[in-house]
Protein backbone atom coordinates (compact mmCIF):
# COMPACT_ATOMS: atom_id res chain seq x y z
CA UNK A 1 0.00 0.00 0.00
CA UNK A 2 2.60 2.51 0.79
CA UNK A 3 4.61 2.05 -2.84
CA UNK A 4 1.28 2.34 -4.51
CA UNK A 5 0.79 5.45 -2.09
CA UNK A 6 4.23 6.85 -3.31
CA UNK A 7 3.31 5.91 -6.99
CA UNK A 8 -0.18 7.57 -6.78
CA UNK A 9 1.53 11.05 -5.58
CA UNK A 10 3.97 11.19 -8.23
CA UNK A 11 0.81 10.85 -10.54
CA UNK A 12 -1.20 13.29 -8.57
CA UNK A 13 1.64 16.00 -9.44
CA UNK A 14 2.00 14.97 -12.93
CA UNK A 15 -1.56 15.43 -13.77
CA UNK A 16 -1.65 18.78 -12.28
CA UNK A 17 1.68 19.82 -14.26
CA UNK A 18 0.06 18.22 -17.65
CA UNK A 19 -3.20 19.10 -17.08
CA UNK A 20 -2.57 22.67 -15.89
CA UNK A 21 -0.29 23.36 -19.57
CA UNK A 22 -3.34 21.96 -21.41
CA UNK A 23 -6.06 23.96 -19.75
CA UNK A 24 -3.70 27.44 -20.46
CA UNK A 25 -3.18 26.26 -24.20
CA UNK A 26 -7.06 26.47 -24.30
CA UNK A 27 -8.36 29.77 -25.73
CA UNK A 28 -12.37 29.20 -24.44
CA UNK A 29 -13.17 29.96 -20.95
CA UNK A 30 -15.70 27.16 -20.91
CA UNK A 31 -13.37 24.79 -22.27
CA UNK A 32 -10.75 25.69 -19.43
CA UNK A 33 -13.46 25.38 -16.64
CA UNK A 34 -13.93 21.81 -18.27
CA UNK A 35 -10.70 20.92 -17.99
CA UNK A 36 -10.33 22.33 -14.71
CA UNK A 37 -13.01 20.47 -13.51
CA UNK A 38 -11.76 17.06 -15.19
CA UNK A 39 -8.19 17.64 -13.75
CA UNK A 40 -10.21 18.21 -10.27
CA UNK A 41 -11.55 14.80 -10.60
CA UNK A 42 -9.24 12.83 -11.98
CA UNK A 43 -6.76 14.10 -9.44
CA UNK A 44 -9.35 12.78 -6.09
CA UNK A 45 -10.29 10.14 -8.03
CA UNK A 46 -6.80 8.70 -8.17
CA UNK A 47 -6.05 9.32 -4.95
CA UNK A 48 -9.58 7.30 -3.43
CA UNK A 49 -8.98 5.11 -5.31
CA UNK A 50 -5.84 4.39 -2.98
CA UNK A 51 -7.55 5.34 0.11
CA UNK A 52 -10.47 2.91 -0.53
CA UNK A 53 -7.60 -0.28 -1.32
CA UNK A 54 -5.91 0.81 1.69
CA UNK A 55 -9.44 1.12 3.87
CA UNK A 56 -9.95 -2.65 2.52
CA UNK A 57 -6.94 -4.04 3.72
CA UNK A 58 -7.09 -2.33 6.83
CA UNK A 59 -10.66 -4.11 7.34
CA UNK A 60 -9.47 -7.84 6.16
CA UNK A 61 -6.01 -7.25 7.89
CA UNK A 62 -6.76 -5.46 11.07
CA UNK A 63 -5.41 -1.70 11.43
CA UNK A 64 -1.88 -0.94 10.65
CA UNK A 65 0.33 1.86 9.93
CA UNK A 66 1.17 0.92 6.20
CA UNK A 67 -2.86 2.37 5.07
CA UNK A 68 -1.97 5.74 7.05
CA UNK A 69 -0.29 7.10 4.32
CA UNK A 70 -2.91 6.49 1.70
CA UNK A 71 -4.86 8.33 4.26
CA UNK A 72 -2.81 11.22 4.41
CA UNK A 73 -2.22 11.57 0.42
CA UNK A 74 -6.30 11.77 0.05
CA UNK A 75 -6.90 14.32 2.65
CA UNK A 76 -3.86 15.98 1.55
CA UNK A 77 -4.97 15.48 -2.32
CA UNK A 78 -9.01 17.30 -1.56
CA UNK A 79 -7.26 20.00 0.34
CA UNK A 80 -4.81 21.04 -2.63
CA UNK A 81 -7.58 20.84 -5.26
CA UNK A 82 -10.64 22.17 -3.34
CA UNK A 83 -11.66 24.68 -5.61
CA UNK A 84 -11.93 27.74 -4.09
CA UNK A 85 -12.29 31.50 -5.69
CA UNK A 86 -8.67 31.90 -5.71
CA UNK A 87 -7.53 28.59 -6.61
CA UNK A 88 -10.01 28.69 -10.11
CA UNK A 89 -9.34 32.24 -10.59
CA UNK A 90 -5.97 31.26 -10.64
CA UNK A 91 -5.85 27.80 -12.48
CA UNK A 92 -8.68 29.74 -15.73
CA UNK A 93 -8.07 33.27 -15.83
CA UNK A 94 -5.73 34.21 -19.09
CA UNK A 95 -2.06 34.69 -17.69
CA UNK A 96 -1.92 38.21 -19.37
CA UNK A 97 -5.34 39.70 -18.85
CA UNK A 98 -5.03 43.16 -20.99
CA UNK A 99 -5.85 46.63 -19.14
CA UNK A 100 -8.69 48.03 -21.32
CA UNK A 101 -7.04 51.75 -20.34
CA UNK A 102 -3.32 50.76 -21.58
Amino acid sequence: VVLLTIVTAIQVVVLFRVQGARMQALADLQARLAAYRGRTVAMAASAEAVALFAGVIALLTGASWHAIPAYVLFAAVIAWTWPTPKRLIAAVAPQSVPDKYS
